[in-house]
């Protein structure tokens, strides 16, 4: 199965497990809140009122269900354009502080030594490496491709959870509470680079096993 296009068919419709984890999740997670935020606000209650007839409300529903993706492409560009640099310089600081029995358990310096890569140009090589790797190993990239798209479900989150903080401390919310929101929203940047890195040692990795040694009997 394509790992980008959404299938309908006569089973119904299938998501491909990294785009629902990317896109549509985060999705389904805004629609949630907002359909909560709906639920404990009296004055949008009396307005919405108990009208609606069932066909119109199983109808909202299906509507909000299809719109679950476009609204978490939305989401995903938008946490792309803000947290894209903290996450990146977050990650950037784990190539050389923490992680030891993780990098050894990958060969983390070796594989750095081998394919030339530095703490300067982490992203670009490692860009590089994976379009390689998808080329002629893709079943590599295929074993991790979900970590891809559970680090950008996690940095969606995070930009959920700062537009919601800014908007309690809009509505005067209790500062605890706040603080509380914008701290999860930290956390949740944080692991979000944490899975990246995970992500890009094991594309690193892979690199190793298939090109690094050819690289080292070149040189």
């Amino acid at each position: 199965m394509d790992e980008t296009k959404i299938e309908l068919s006569d089973k119904g419709i299938t998501f491909p497990y990294r785009r629902y984890l990317s896109d549509s999740a985060s999705g389904f997670v805004l629609i949630l809140l907002f359909s909560i935020f709906i639920e404990k606000t009296p004055s949008i209650q009396n307005f919405l009122g108990t009208g609606f007839p069932s066909e119109v409300r199983v109808f909202i529903l299906v509507l909000l269900f299809l719109l679950s993706t476009p609204i978490g492409v939305m989401i995903n560009v938008i946490s792309w354009m803000i947290f894209e640099t903290p996450q990146k310089a977050i990650e950037q600081v784990f190539i050389s502080k923490g992680f030891n029995l993780f990098k050894k358990e990958y060969m983390f310096s070796e594989s750095l030594s081998s394919l030339n890569i530095t703490k300067e140009n982490w992203f670009e090589k490692t860009r590089m490496i994976e379009a390689k790797l998808a080329n002629k190993h893709s079943i590599f990239i295929d074993k991790i491709e979900s970590l891809r798209g559970i680090a950008i479900l996690v940095r969606n989150l995070s930009l959920i959870g700062t537009v919601t903080a800014i908007y309690m401390s809009i509505a005067n919310y209790q500062l605890e509470i706040i603080l509380l929101c914008f701290a999860v929203s930290l956390f949740l940047l944080y692991v979000s680079a944490v899975v990246s890195f995970y992500f890009h040692v094991q594309i690193i990795f892979w690199g190793y096993t298939s090109f690094g040694s050819q690289q080292q009997k070149k040189g």
